[in-house]
């Protein structure tokens, strides 16, 4: 995973036109809502919050010190029966350049935008990490033994694959909202799953989402890797 929320269709989004975004006003102090990532008020409208996303992307990225060049965030429809869809890089092979994807479902999830900024740095993780590219030798290897990746013969083993590559992308997320200079919350990484594991749509997503683990053991290897990171970080 009241104030008006988002829902309504919006389409993909290119980067040009994102340009062309006005500027939103500084985000409210009040407890933030369900619908709008904590980002409400008269002046919040859907392009002002998906330009406020954008900033925050850039800000994690920065932050994260990753090599290259930024991939390009794009804005998927809204759609509250797909809340496993908040965010993904894109593996679609035909998409030569790498993306990643925001749906802006997430904003039934993050609060505020230190939980946007977890959500993304766990997105920026799996690109420093070359999950896509693990993923693509895989699958390429597995339809050599498979002769197609549309049966359990190849899909098991993809899911199987991908679920350490989640925690990894969790942990180094939090890694990235702990640097020096960082203004975000590296707890954010925590509550964030813990209103996924929470939402009225989370159980199903569960049943058709085999290669992440389930939210409830993801949000408590979380806090233990928060501790962990905090602790490092103390000491002198």
């Amino acid at each position: 995973m009241g104030l008006p929320s988002l829902a309504v269709l919006l389409l993909a989004v290119s980067a040009s036109a994102q340009s062309n975004m006005t500027e939103g006003p500084a985000p409210a102090t009040a407890a933030p809502q369900n619908g709008t990532c904590g980002m409400t008020g008269p002046g919040w409208t859907e392009a002002a919050i998906q330009k406020r996303i954008r900033a925050v992307y850039a800000e994690v990225w920065n932050i994260s010190g990753v090599k290259g060049a930024r991939p390009p965030l794009i804005f998927a429809p809204y759609d509250p029966e797909r809340i496993a869809h908040m965010s993904h890089v894109n593996y679609d092979p035909s998409i030569p350049e790498m993306q990643i994807t925001v749906f802006m479902t997430i904003c039934d999830i993050a609060r505020n935008e230190d939980e946007v900024a977890a959500i993304l740095g766990h997105e920026i993780a799996h690109v420093e990490l070359r999950h896509r590219e693990a993923g693509e030798a895989l699958e390429k290897t597995l339809i050599a033994k498979c002769g197609t990746c549309d049966d359990e013969c190849c899909q098991k083993p993809l899911n199987e694959a991908a679920i350490p590559n989640e925690t990894a992308a969790d942990k180094r997320g939090v890694e990235y909202l702990s640097k020096p200079g960082s203004r975000f919350k590296p707890e954010a990484a925590i509550s964030a799953m813990k209103h996924a594991k929470d939402h009225k749509w989370a159980r199903a997503d569960e049943t058709v989402n085999p290669n992440h683990a389930s939210r409830v053991q993801r949000a408590y290897e979380l806090t233990e890797w928060v501790a962990k990171v905090k602790a490092a970080a103390a000491k002198p």
